[in-house]
């Protein structure tokens, strides 16, 4: 599933339930979670097995030279 920053406008009281959401299902499917927020996503971040999380940077990548 790709999220585009779905949440942005989300309330934050509701965030947290969003993203145990996401927790019961991330073992079914993969989440591909595009956001200019990404402090919004450190309690699920902080919760998914390494093995399974890859962050790209896009300020990084973009970088000339």
């Amino acid at each position: 599933m790709v999220l585009d920053d779905s949440f942005v406008n989300t309330n934050l009281h509701r965030l947290p339930l969003l993203l145990e959401m996401l927790m019961k299902r991330d073992a079914e499917m993969q989440f591909l979670v595009f956001t200019c927020r990404p402090g919004d996503y450190l309690s699920y971040l902080s919760r998914v097995e390494e093995k399974y999380l890859r962050n790209i940077n896009l300020e990084e990548v973009m970088k000339p030279g």
